[in-house]
């Protein structure tokens, strides 16, 4: 064999090697992208964070968030526990969930159990779920008894979660906008 053979023969080889690791790219990336499109591009939910809590040592941290999913979608209150720095993701949370009743926050024109409607500045302040650190690995959640209850997590890894109710005309102010 000539060496110009030979030459011929290495090109050859080293054209079919890249031939076929572009291949293995091409299908690669676009496994990738048609994994990650529908988790990026095509979540039609967003959150809004309401209060954002550290635990007392700054180990962990709570968010209260009510998340919308789509135009004609009802919200849904959220909490969810997470190591401290991570950040919140895009999903409902991960201890509690609830949709709230219209009744409550003004959509209705009296609340139930013959209770008058909630006033102006009452409808203005008011938000059916509170959450509070009691210690470093126990997180309380209140909730408005009138709430509909989707999802209620008693533990979560080290974290207790404990609930109890929650008295609109008896509590404070409801947490501002993170």
């Amino acid at each position: 064999m000539s060496f110009a053979e030979k030459i011929s023969n290495a090109l050859f080889k080293l054209f079919v090697v890249l031939g076929i690791v572009l291949v293995v790219a091409i299908v690669v990336g676009a496994g990738l992208l048609f994994w990650m499109t529908p988790m990026v591009v095509l979540d039609p939910c967003s959150n809004r964070v309401h209060q954002h809590l550290s635990s007392p040592k700054d180990g962990h941290e709570a968010f209260l968030y009510t998340r919308t999913c789509g135009s004609a979608a009802e919200e849904t209150i959220n909490v969810t526990v997470l190591a401290k720095g991570k950040p919140l993701p895009s999903k409902t949370g991960n201890v509690f969930v609830c949709r709230d009743n219209p009744h409550l926050t003004g959509g209705g024109d009296t609340l139930p159990e013959g209770e008058p409607p909630l006033n102006q500045v009452e409808r203005s302040l008011y938000f059916p779920v509170r959450i509070q650190w009691t210690g470093e690995y126990e997180l309380e959640i209140r909730s408005d008894p009138r709430v509909e209850i989707q999802k209620q997590v008693g533990f979560l890894g080290e974290i207790t979660v404990r609930y109890g109710e929650l008295h609109p005309r008896r509590l404070a102010p409801a947490p501002p906008p993170a």
